[in-house]
């Protein structure tokens, strides 16, 4: 049994969280980035689980609560103005920004509690990732598919 489906908008990655101080020295944890950027983040992980919950209706599919799953994701990302390709066919590949594994645990942390029980039951996963083609709108592409139950 498999479960497919597609997260529109610019895939986005996790959110860091980085150390501060206070104006008293106290120290506390921040999160890293613009607020623009973070709600941008927090926009795009309510998308992931919103398709991910139309897609379960769809494929009747129901939370997994024990058992080894895999997961495989192509991350389209939304090229950036000074990013051209060579030539009419080279291939635009995604070298710079953030790393798949980034796009990828933040899609896993967005879906944990709604697919799956616990993140550790995806004991086989790949991504991969690469910038939109002239006319292709960004967007994620996931696959989820049972392995077993555990004994």
């Amino acid at each position: 049994m498999e479960l497919v489906f597609t997260v529109p908008g610019n895939p986005q990655g996790r959110v860091h969280v980085m150390p501060g101080r206070s104006s008293k020295g106290k120290m506390y944890a921040r999160p890293s980035g613009s607020k623009s950027g973070l709600e941008l983040k927090a926009a795009w992980r309510v998308m992931v689980r919103e398709a991910a919950a139309q897609a379960m209706a769809v494929w009747g599919w129901e939370q997994v609560q024990s058992g080894a799953l895999s997961l495989q994701v192509e991350f389209i990302r939304k090229r950036r103005g000074g990013d051209y390709w060579k030539g009419p066919h080279a291939e635009p590949r995604c070298w710079q920004g953030l790393d798949v594994d980034n796009l990828l645990k933040a899609l896993v942390d967005s879906l944990d509690g709604l697919v799956f029980a616990n993140d550790a039951q995806i004991s086989d996963m790949a991504g991969s990732k690469r910038y939109a083609q002239p006319g292709e709108e960004p967007h994620a592409t996931v696959r989820f598919g049972l392995l077993g139950e555990w004994y």
